[in-house]
């Protein structure tokens, strides 16, 4: 689909945002696709965490560990966050 397919797609769904990512989404114009522009943001910025994480680190397991116990709420954000810092800093 050409550029002005998938914003006009974007617009009219407000579900799904472009599989081309230099589309430009108008997110003045909705809370919603504010809100996923955002998301996909911050997710694009876990890319570089993974990148300088070797996959058989051992701290990889234990960050998986504390993100599944904060998505289902066994752990406040807080907490969380101090913990990722510190299994961060710890050397393989």
């Amino acid at each position: 689909m050409n550029p002005l397919s998938q914003r006009n797609l974007t617009l009219g769904s407000q579900v799904v945002l472009p599989a081309n990512r230099f589309v430009n989404v108008p997110v003045s114009s909705s809370a919603v696709l504010s809100a996923m522009v955002t998301s996909a943001q911050q997710g694009s910025q876990t890319n570089t965490l993974a990148e300088l994480m070797h996959s058989n680190d051992p701290r990889v397991a234990e960050i998986q560990t504390l993100l599944t116990k904060l998505v289902f709420g066994e752990v406040p954000p807080t907490s969380a966050g101090q913990s990722l810092v510190a299994i961060l800093r710890n050397r393989p």
